[in-house]
Parts: structure tokens; C-alpha cells; sequence
């Protein structure tokens, strides 16, 4: 009779800190400064100045924390890989590459003899 009520009780007390530590993982993220930094792939058009960065597909105009790193791509089609703050509505970005879909294809019927 003892081992049955030691076995329920300790069932009961596995369950409940079970309970507790899944709800403590649902809580976390939401309360972390760095959940809302998230890491996307943009493709879009550098401001005149490098600090804004004008988003195709969402429509969106994001800040440039780390403008240097766009500088050189100043007014271009550029796709990057950036962590973004919703919050803040400012990016800081990873990497830049040169959008290849925008531009002439030196393929296309325009261009042959």
C-alpha cells in the first residue's frame, strides 16, 4: 500500500514540474531583449545615404544600424542578410549582395544578332 502512494505521489510530482518547466520555456522567449532580433533575407533598394534600406516585397522603410556595411551598394538592388528589430523598426545587417534579377541579361532576345 505504501510503494502504490509513494509510486501516485511521485507520478503527480514528475507531472507538475513537467507543467512548470514547459510553461517556463513558452514565457522566456517573449521576455528575452534578443527574440525580436531575428535573422531574414531582404531584397531591396539602399537610401541615398546608406542608412535606410527600402524593402521590395513588404514595403517597408528599415533603419541601418550598421550603415557602413551598405555604403558601397548607396541607390542599388542589393538582397541582404540582416537580424531585424521590429520593435525598433532598425535592421543590422550581415551580409549584401548585388540583386541579379534586376539589370540587363546579356541572354535575353534584346541582345542577340
Amino acid at each position: 500500500m505504501a510503494k502504490r502512494l509513494a509510486a501516485i505521489l511521485g507520478a503527480v510530482l514528475v507531472m507538475a514540474l513537467a507543467s512548470a518547466a514547459q510553461n517556463q520555456k513558452q514565457q522566456s522567449p517573449a521576455s528575452s531583449p534578443n527574440s525580436a532580433n531575428k535573422l531574414v533575407t531582404l531584397s531591396g533598394v539602399v537610401g541615398p545615404d546608406g542608412k535606410t534600406f527600402t524593402s521590395v516585397s513588404r514595403k517597408t522603410v528599415w533603419t541601418v544600424a550598421n550603415a557602413e556595411a551598405l555604403l558601397d551598394s548607396v541607390g542599388e538592388h542589393v538582397i541582404i542578410r540582416a537580424r531585424v528589430d521590429a520593435q525598433k523598426h532598425e535592421i543590422y545587417v550581415n551580409t549584401v549582395r548585388i540583386d541579379p534579377t534586376v539589370g540587363a541579361r546579356l541572354a535575353d532576345a534584346a541582345f542577340r544578332r
